[in-house]
């Protein structure tokens, strides 16, 4: 009862200024700070959590491509990602390549095989006891995969648990084994680029070059390459997005909504960009109308944190202060779920005041 009571009396000005740096890391949800594309494979002897009681190392990742998977034990998108995993164990094999699960919650190991008791992972999961690996990662986003090809050097970084998880991780997989070539992994990443039109895989080439870009931090490289997908690929309701929330963080508030706006030209409701508009609404007075908006985003689970965190926003300067805290609190249990849950609100959400 007293930590409930701590918990309630926490400032909404201190979550929200904490929940500000966490949700301004650069796009995507950079799932890692200390490890960038290209960059070797950390060293690390960590002890194995499952039925094996043995140290494994970086060493037995050599020579072959490799991945990484960090999780949470009992996290709902940490499971699903283990069991997409060992999927793809099943159709690959262990002979060309190698993977490994690491736990990221510093749990024991009573605690890890209890989680994992109903599974049926073959591959080895490992403790972090003293977050060794977890720092050297630097760890953000739980779970994330990452895939090394043959020479130990970062390739791919999967953030999350989205449903097309298992798919871009095979993709990715593939290529690093040399089955399929970029073009063919990006069409397997991307399986609409086949039907809409034959240009929409160079587009999309060009726009994860932007994404690349600016989570190494070379947001006015990101930004050119972004206008130039635009220019040459109208139709890429991504790259206005993109576009829209690199102005918006330059301050360029007329130009972001013009992004959006034409995102939502080309993609009617789409979610990323209804959000930027939101964001836009709010801080230029628009604030119900903003409301609104984001209220219909709730459901969308890779925006529920800034979803959550917006609404905060808005209900803190209107000086509801308790409606606020529920909503930040809500956005940090989504980024950081220590109850285990996964569900995007902790804390039960308040109904819209009519």
């Amino acid at each position: 009862m007293k930590h409930a009571f701590i918990r309630r009396q926490i400032s909404p000005h201190i979550i929200l200024l904490s929940l500000a740096v966490v949700l301004a890391l650069p796009h995507p949800a950079s799932a890692v700070r200390n490890l960038k594309i290209g960059d070797p494979m950390p060293s690390f002897f960590l002890p194995r959590g499952d039925k094996i009681s043995d140290i494994y190392s970086h060493e037995q990742l050599a020579g072959q491509p490799a991945v990484i998977t960090f999780f949470r034990p009992s996290h709902k998108f940490s499971t699903d990602a283990l069991r997409d995993l060992e999927a793809i164990v099943q159709e690959v094999g262990t002979q060309r390549c190698k993977f490994v699960a690491v736990d990221a919650k510093l749990s024991t190991i009573i605690e890890v095989r209890e989680s994992l008791a109903e599974e049926a992972i073959s591959f080895p999961v490992l403790l972090d006891p003293q977050r060794i690996l977890y720092e050297k990662v630097g760890l953000i986003v739980c779970p994330t995969t990452l895939l090394f090809d043959s020479e130990g050097k970062l390739r791919f970084v999967v953030a999350s648990h989205s449903r097309q998880y298992r798919q871009i991780v095979r993709a990715h997989l593939d290529f690093l084994l040399g089955n399929i070539d970029e073009q063919t992994m990006n069409e397997q990443i991307n399986p609409k680029s086949r039907k809409l039109d034959p240009g929409l895989v160079a587009a999309w080439r060009m726009y994860n070059l932007g994404v690349q870009l600016q989570a190494k931090g070379n947001t006015d490289e990101a930004t050119s390459i972004f206008e130039k997908t635009i220019a040459k690929y109208p139709f890429l309701a991504e790259a206005y997005c993109a576009l829209g929330f690199l102005k918006y963080a330059a301050g360029d508030s007329n130009n972001a909504a013009k992004q959006f706006q034409a995102a939502l030209e080309q993609r009617p409701g789409f979610p990323q960009a209804q959000l930027g508009l939101a964001i836009i609404l709010a801080r230029t007075g628009g604030q119900q109308q903003a409301e609104q908006i984001l209220r219909l985003l709730l459901g969308h689970q890779s925006l529920a944190a800034r979803v959550r965190y917006e609404l905060g926003r808005i209900y803190l300067a209107r000086g509801e202060r308790d409606k606020a805290l529920t909503f930040f609190q809500n956005a940090l249990a989504v980024v950081f779920p220590e109850s285990g849950s996964g569900a995007p609100g902790a804390s039960p959400i308040p109904s819209p005041k009519r």
